[in-house]
């Protein structure tokens, strides 16, 4: 599975390459090209004395009513003042403050990731021993059951551990809830079929789409 840290940080790579090689292209020659056709419906004429003087034949002094012209250019940059290279160097030290924040967002992570896994594992143990302490609550109360009937113990000795049962059990309830959640964060992040997702029906509105 690809995290979005990772993919991030590629991107500000490629980032960085994109743009140092926009700069680089101001150095290159920029060549523009541009035509134009015009028609004049009166055109300026010599005198014909004036042609007769300078001996010109008969049509020379009569300018064409259609035009064409074309140009072409082509500017390079020889010396921009170290505008180029200012842009290269901000180009660079914007790259590096990313990097940085995503360093630190890696961090973060990765404490978040530690804090996900050791805390689905001490619920592990937590409901563990709940489960063992809820046996010894039915062996204790099987027993003053057995001594009730004998009249060595009374009722009120069967409500105490009742009561303890009930804590028991709520306390698994709550503990089991929180193990589900844990374990649906835990998928909606890595999308690791070890994070137990069958317990995760309840949460799906509340997980989808959890992001770190």
């Amino acid at each position: 599975m690809r995290y979005p840290q990772f993919e991030q940080a590629e991107w500000i790579e490629k980032a960085k390459a994109y743009n140092l090689s926009n700069a680089n292209s101001a150095y290159l020659p920029q060549i523009t090209f541009s035509a134009k056709a015009t028609y004049q419906s009166d055109v300026t004429e010599l005198p014909a004395q004036l042609l007769q003087n300078l001996n010109l034949p008969a049509g020379v002094g009569v300018m064409d009513k259609d035009q064409y012209g074309a140009t072409i250019n082509i500017n390079q940059v020889i010396w921009d003042g170290g505008a180029t290279k200012s842009r290269k160097e901000q180009i660079r030290a914007s790259s590096n403050i990313e990097w940085e924040k995503r360093t630190v967002d890696l961090y973060a992570l990765i404490d978040r990731v530690n804090q996900l896994f050791f805390g689905i594992l001490l619920l592990d143990a937590q409901i563990e021993q709940n489960r063992l302490f809820q046996e010894e609550l039915q062996r204790t109360y099987d027993k003053i059951s057995v001594y009730v009937e004998n009249g060595i113990a009374n009722q009120a000795d069967l409500d105490a551990v009742k009561v303890d049962e009930s804590g028991a059990i709520e306390s698994l309830a709550n503990e089991k809830s929180t193990h589900a959640f844990s374990n649906c964060v835990c998928y909606d992040t890595f999308g690791n079929d070890s994070c137990n997702i069958g317990r995760c029906h309840k949460f799906n509105k509340t997980c989808t789409n959890r992001v770190f």
